[in-house]
């Protein structure tokens, strides 16, 4: 608000405000536009724009429009940012990532994509594996169109739900999050299984309780049709988010500020913008009054000072008058009278060289008063130099694009983290007549 053009803005047919931070900010943005509406004419209800602007919520602005008779507060769903420039080739190439990858997978030769690379894809069982009551069994629903010949072939892989507790009082997070975790499995289940999947925070996906018909399955690796292996799997998965999972965090020191869980470094920065601005504002009223005392000194010194030139200059003038009229007086008397030394003329003479010397002095006294006048007025302008100097080292150092974060991350306890059921899902591929294999989901 402090750097608002409110002269532009009164002139604006429309504009918007949005909700203020701060009680200072809102009191700037209706001083400004009660100075701009005076310069403009305008009436301006300061009462009533201060309701208004008090009672703005968040995406809730105040319109200001000429061709309305009174501003209008509107709600906005969305808010959309245009500074982003056009996509770079490496974030179109990120974006194509999964799409290019599936171009690739079907053109593979042979048709088996890489994920399924080392198990033949005719290899798939006629008969979906019988399990205990125990364990828990679920299918992805199939979403992709069969063509005409093709087949369903279901693969399995393990599904992993848990939550995690991130508490840290020193920098007051307490966080809970749902993560679930995804990995396919083939002949065998390694030891590190958990390692190939990555944790999601999205909702679970969507499970069906049997597969759809008709349909062939891969073969099951043994060990997933004994009941104990999932509370082995589950142990394992704990110990997989223990050692993988943090909550990272950005710290501010200048600010003595810490992130909030899931904030962003570019939004943390916009809300210590704010704590930056109340800061700065608090310090820069600290440094004026720190020199306001000396530079209202300075400036009554150099008033004093101006005040004295201007006197020395007045006896100045004074003396020199004095001086000329006398100087004619004697020469008149020498001219006019019967003798040239006559006592009178030569006391004449006499004064007349005295007030020389006084306007000499006058002369040198107001030199001086100048000098001491120019004096003063350097050390203002010094001791300014130095206000500007501090003040613009305060508005750097609270900059929140150049404050310097640290990122710090807090590990869970394995007391923590709760880890559900581990499931046995069922993922659908779709098995074309020239063999190659897509994902059904």
């Amino acid at each position: 608000p402090v750097d608002l053009d409110y002269k532009g803005l009164a002139n604006c047919g429309t504009w918007l405000l949005g909700r203020l931070q701060t009680e200072r900010d809102k009191l700037r943005v209706l001083d400004g536009l009660e100075g701009a509406s005076t310069q403009a004419g305008a009436a301006f209800d300061r009462a009533k724009m201060e309701q208004i602007l008090s009672g703005l919520g968040k995406r809730v602005f105040l319109m200001h429009n000429v061709h309305e008779d009174q501003p209008v507060v509107l709600q906005s769903r969305w808010a959309m940012s245009y500074l982003r420039g056009p996509l770079t080739r490496e974030q179109i190439s990120a974006l194509m990532k999964e799409r290019k990858a599936a171009v690739a997978e079907s053109a593979t030769p042979g048709g088996t994509p890489t994920a399924l690379r080392g198990r033949d894809s005719g290899a798939a069982s006629q008969d979906r594996p019988v399990l205990p009551p125990e364990i828990a069994e679920r299918f992805l629903p199939l979403r992709a169109t069969v063509p005409t010949g093709g087949r369903v072939v279901y693969r399995p892989a393990l599904l992993g739900m848990a939550k995690v507790h991130f508490a840290q009082a020193a920098s007051g997070v307490d966080v809970w999050k749902s993560l679930s975790l995804i990995v396919p499995v083939d002949a065998e289940v390694p030891p590190d299984v958990w390692t190939t999947g990555e944790a999601s925070e999205d909702d679970p996906p969507e499970l069906e309780s049997a597969p759809a018909t008709p349909a062939q399955f891969f073969p099951l690796p043994a060990e997933l049709s004994r009941p104990k292996k999932y509370a082995a799997l589950a142990t394992a998965l704990r110990d997989h988010l223990y050692r993988s999972q943090k909550q990272q965090l950005w710290k501010c020191a200048a600010l003595k500020q810490v992130s909030r869980a899931g904030e962003s470094e570019a939004d943390f920065r916009v809300r210590l913008s704010q704590s930056g601005r109340e800061k700065r504002d608090a310090q820069l009223e600290k440094l004026r009054q720190k020199f306001n005392p000396k530079m209202a000194t300075l400036s009554e010194q150099i008033r004093k000072a101006q005040a004295r030139v201007a006197k020395e200059k007045s006896q100045s003038t004074q003396q020199m008058l004095g001086t000329a009229l006398s100087f004619g007086s004697t020469v008149l008397g020498a001219l006019m009278g019967r003798k040239l030394t006559s006592v009178t003329n030569v006391t004449r003479a006499t004064s007349t060289m005295k007030s020389a010397g006084r306007i000499f002095r006058e002369q040198q006294d107001v030199s001086q008063a100048g000098d001491t006048e120019e004096a003063y007025r350097e050390r203002f302008a010094a001791l300014d130099a130095e206000f500007r100097a501090e003040a613009e080292k305060i508005q750097a150092g609270l900059d929140a694009d150049q404050l310097e974060l640290e990122v710090i991350a807090i590990q869970p306890k394995k007391a923590d983290i709760t880890v559900g059921q581990v499931v046995l899902i069922w993922e659908p591929w779709v098995l074309a007549t020239e063999g190659t294999m897509q994902k059904g989901t």
